[in-house]
């Protein structure tokens, strides 16, 4: 029987937690509303320094009343900095899931990333256990941060589809699940303007977006083709009959110089499933 979880979420919206686990909304540090989701996000994390204190303070007395004896956590944003230093403190032995390289990750732009990878370097070399999204990325933090053993391990789903699935005609209902960046933006108002162009087209198709991301940051026009924001789903199952009313899969994939390394040593973890799916991507 596995013993029991508390789940701490550190980041700035609240998604729901997995039914069977109790989890705790943490915020590092106040939000600015609407301009965190622009440019000037990063700039913002000067303030993460400011209440670094304030949360190790709560942080420690979660740990404690709860009387945490291991942690997992997963390093893409500055709590990395107060986790491992209260973890240590209170000498509770952790493992680090590596997802995105921290310092190209949609989390990356931080007017504080010395104090990020400082903070990463030393838990790569002192976590109990290391779990790696991919080989490159384990062998390219060896490199980087010291020679050690790690666990590839990759969500998704444990069957594959065995034949490419049948579509109706005159139907594009894209669907797209996962978290929506606010760098997917652009892209996702390209996809909205060719969905509207190719209905001119073809006035009689199914034409709609279906987004299970709680939200998305672009802004929807009054000609734009149907567009639902659903809740994240913490069950795949829901994620598979989502997909029975899909016909495209929609995933934005950054290849500006500055996420290059996304695509060196990362995968969506939402690639896993849509590729096991015999839906087109």
């Amino acid at each position: 029987e596995h013993p029991p979880v508390l789940s701490i979420n550190t980041g700035y919206s609240i998604a729901p937690p997995p039914p069977v686990t109790k989890e705790i909304h943490m915020k590092l540090r106040p939000t600015f509303g609407r301009i965190e989701r622009t440019r000037f996000h990063g700039s913002f994390g000067v303030f993460d320094r400011v209440f670094r204190s304030h949360f190790e303070h709560r942080l420690r007395r979660v740990l404690k009343d709860h009387q945490i004896k291991l942690i997992h956590t997963i390093p893409l944003t500055y709590d990395i900095v107060p986790v491992t230093r209260v973890a240590d403190q209170l000498k509770i032995p952790y493992f680090l899931n590596i997802q995105d390289d921290i310092v190209c990750s949609a989390f990356g732009s931080h007017v504080l990333m010395g104090q990020k990878v400082a903070a990463l370097s030393k838990a790569w070399r002192n976590a109990k256990g290391v779990f790696v999204i991919s080989d490159e990325i384990g062998q390219e933090y060896s490199r980087r941060y010291g020679a050690r053993e790690y666990q590839i391990v990759t969500d998704g789903r444990t069957s594959v589809a065995e034949a490419p699935k049948s579509r109706p005609d005159r139907s594009l209902r894209v669907y797209f699940m996962g978290i929506f960046h606010n760098s997917y933006r652009a892209n996702l108002r390209a996809l909205l303007d060719a969905l509207k162009i190719i209905r001119n087209q073809h006035p009689d198709w199914d034409i709609s977006v279906t987004s299970r991301s709680h939200s998305i940051y672009c802004p929807l026009e009054p000609d734009d083709i149907p567009v639902k924001v659903l809740p994240f789903a913490p069950d795949e199952s829901v994620v598979d009959e989502d997909m029975l009313a899909a016909d495209l899969l929609y995933q934005p994939m950054p290849f500006e110089e500055y996420a290059a390394n996304f695509g060196r040593f990362s995968m969506s973890t939402k690639m896993v499933t849509y590729l096991g799916s015999g839906l087109p991507i």
